[in-house]
């Protein structure tokens, strides 16, 4: 077998071109290196973990708290899709299910659980709405407490409302002081004040019987 040998020289002459290449190699690999640990806490996780959210913030769902502005109060609860979607500003609210709070931008202490409840809400404050489209119109009225589907559906600015039942209070729009107990009670009230409503259909001006 044939053996080639290299010269000294060239060894070293190869030797030498190559070193400040694996000198540079090792630089910028450990300078990256530093970056990276440096920079590691300057930056949040996306998503964050678990849905935690600066500012005591949480959101689980497609879109939810879409709109959050970092230097807002925070302490929200949103999930579900698009929930609290359009909150900027708004804090300590608390919206479960798809659409619920979806337009509220500055409202406080909202608790919406259900199927767009409280759709509407921008400034509004206050307000309990559990049901699907449970106070879905409301835009700015506060201290509503609506409780079952479309109770107080339409309710726009209307304040001091508590429905309890289907549709309960459904058509009042700008009421307010107004208390309806059972499905459909005080259901087509738009704009009246200070009324009581106990019973299915009770203060309605049409009478027929949909339970049969």
């Amino acid at each position: 077998m044939t053996r080639c040998w290299l010269k000294p020289e060239i060894v070293r002459m190869f030797s030498n071109k190559f070193q400040p290449m694996k000198i540079n190699l090792f630089s910028i690999r450990f300078v990256s290196f530093i970056v990276l640990v440096l920079a590691s806490p300057m930056f949040g996780v996306t998503p964050p973990p678990e849905g935690g959210y600066p500012n005591e913030n949480t959101a689980l769902g497609d879109d939810a708290l879409f709109s959050l502005a970092l230097d807002g109060f925070g302490r929200n609860t949103a999930i579900g899709f698009q929930a609290l979607y359009s909150n900027t500003y708004g804090s300590t609210n608390v919206a479960v299910g798809a659409g619920a709070v979806f337009n509220n931008t500055l409202g406080a202490g909202e608790t919406a659980l259900g199927y767009q409840a409280l759709y509407s809400n921008t400034t509004g404050d206050a307000n309990v709405a559990i049901g699907g489209q449970a106070l879905y119109a409301n835009t700015t009225g506060f201290r509503n407490i609506s409780i079952g589907t479309n109770a107080l559906l339409f309710n726009t600015t209307g304040n001091y409302n508590t429905a309890i039942g289907d549709s309960a209070l459904g058509f009042s729009t700008t009421g307010s002081y107004n208390t309806a107990l059972a499905a459909k009670a005080s259901s087509f009230n738009t704009t009246g004040h200070d009324n009581a409503a106990v019973g299915y259909g009770a203060l309605n001006s049409w009478i027929f019987d949909e339970r049969e």
